[in-house]
């Protein structure tokens, strides 16, 4: 559903999607020790490579007399390849039993290419559909260093780093020569810095503790600056020149401490903060007039520097492991966190809110043989900068055992037992102050099977895993 010009209008949409993609990997990883103290070298080259394509027959049908103008029944052809190469090389110098230097030096070449072709199924000629349709062609170039410090008194250690990278992107947007806007061509150069602090102390009693503070620079990448309008059925999306020479930091700050203890566990408290300035973010909004190609008021996507985000919270823990057939774990979690929203030409918005998890984890190994572990969880609802999502409870559990001297191996895991993510806990909600539209998202299942087999031949393994659901769900033990 949606709403324009004080009618509401309701569509059904239809995808069927097929495709394939290939990739591969080579790479080369060499060490050399010039004693047993730490002191190497380590060199890496790695090269990835990519080549995919995907088709989407998309059917839109209203159900109203009132209508956009027409129903659509479009294909989406999606040709792209991309080459990824990475080499690396890291020297590590020990100047003392307690003192060490780590440098390290990188570079990187990306190339990325896309055909995106939108044909229409009504048509007997198949002409690509010339406002939708593009190409687009992005070479990247980056150099990067870092050094390290690492320093030792006695059970306090202190790390100080600093790493610097520069890229150089070159992209472009190619459209049809009937395109109503300029095609873009842009090259651009980026500068970024990344120090960090790290201080630790350790006492003889086990209590540890610990404070680090990093500071870490985002540049805008291509789609945030393109002047290229990518237009979709109802709406577009653009980038934004401004953020051309802007650059986005974040504070990271945490402190803690942690206390071991024998036949027990461990106990530990954590604080941190982050604060973010400049953040690059997409905006969706709608036209203050009517679009000159699709003749009506629609929404549209750009990207902003937002403003200032925060987060302020501490989390609590407790492991109990009295044998080594029994533990369990207890991690809680309170934060204050809020968003300033700052639009040019519009008042700022500012929302915020006082977010809470708990996680529960039990793991015991019964008749020496079998492991059977469960994992509680709560989040509580939270915000985003245009979304609201609701609370999520879940249960998972399962057993693993061991075969013949661990020869044969299976598991069996359930996520989310009691379905709860469907029932109580799931969905999103749309809270965009800029924008005359609702939207929610539900969970209809959030409950899946998994299982797996291993068989062990000497050093040699073979494993069969079926699933139903999700990917993960093989882990049976803290």
């Amino acid at each position: 559903n949606d709403f324009i010009n004080a009618l509401n209008y309701a569509y059904a949409d239809t995808n069927s999607t097929h495709g394939h993609n290939g990739f591969g990997m080579i790479g080369l990883d060499y060490t050399h020790k010039f004693n047993d103290m730490g002191h190497n070298i380590r060199a890496s080259i790695h090269n990835n490579m990519s080549n995919g394509f995907s088709q989407n027959d998309f059917d839109r049908v209203y159900n109203t007399t009132y209508t956009l103008g027409q129903n659509y029944d479009k294909c989406y052809l999606d040709n792209n390849k991309s080459n990824r190469f990475n080499a690396d090389i890291r020297y590590n110098l020990p100047y003392s039993e307690n003192g060490e230097f780590s440098f390290g030096l990188g570079y990187g070449n990306d190339y990325t290419f896309r055909d995106y072709k939108v044909t229409d199924n009504a048509s007997t000629t198949n002409d690509p559909d010339k406002l939708r349709s593009y190409n687009f062609l992005d070479y990247e170039n980056s150099a990067e260093a870092d050094i390290e410090w690492t320093r030792r008194w006695g059970g306090f250690t202190m790390e100080l780093g600093l790493g610097t990278q520069y890229e150089n992107i070159n992209f472009s947007y190619t459209g049809s020569e009937d395109h109503p806007f300029t095609n873009d061509d842009t090259i651009c150069n980026f500068l970024t810095f990344n120090p960090s602090v790290h201080l630790s102390y350790r006492t003889q009693s086990m209590h540890n503790f610990k404070a680090n503070y990093s500071l870490r620079m985002r540049h805008a990448g291509e789609n945030d600056i393109t002047t290229y309008k990518r237009y979709s059925l109802d709406s577009y999306s653009i980038g934004n020149r401004d953020l051309l020479n802007s650059y986005s930091l974040t504070h990271n700050a945490e402190i803690g401490w942690n206390k071991f203890f024998m036949r027990f566990g461990n106990i530990g408290l954590e604080g941190y903060a982050r604060y973010s300035a400049n953040e690059i973010d997409n905006l969706t909004t709608s036209t203050d007039e009517e679009d000159p190609i699709l003749d009506r008021i629609i929404q549209f996507t750009k990207p902003y520097n937002m403003g200032q985000s925060y987060r302020l919270g501490g989390t609590a823990f407790i492991t109990y492991r009295p044998t080594g057939f029994f533990n369990a774990r207890l991690y809680a979690n309170i934060y204050d966190y809020g968003y300033i929203l700052e639009q040019p030409g519009k008042d700022p918005i500012q929302n915020s809110r006082v977010s809470w998890s708990i996680r529960l984890n039990t793991w015991v190994k019964l008749w020496n043989k079998y492991q059977v572990f469960a994992s509680a969880n709560y989040s509580s609802p939270t915000i985003s900068l245009a979304a609201e999502r609701s609370a999520r409870y879940y249960l998972n559990c399962g057993v693993r055992a061991d075969f013949f001297k661990r020869k044969l191996s299976a598991f069996i895991n359930v996520q989310d037992v009691f379905n709860w993510g469907k029932r109580i806990g799931s969905g999103t909600s749309n809270t965009n102050p800029y924008l005359l539209s609702t939207g929610n998202s539900y969970t209809l299942n959030s409950r899946y099977i998994s299982a797996g087999v291993t068989l062990r031949f000497g050093k040699m393994e073979l494993e069969n895993r079926s699933k139903e659901g999700a990917d993960d769900g093989s882990s049976s033990s803290l």
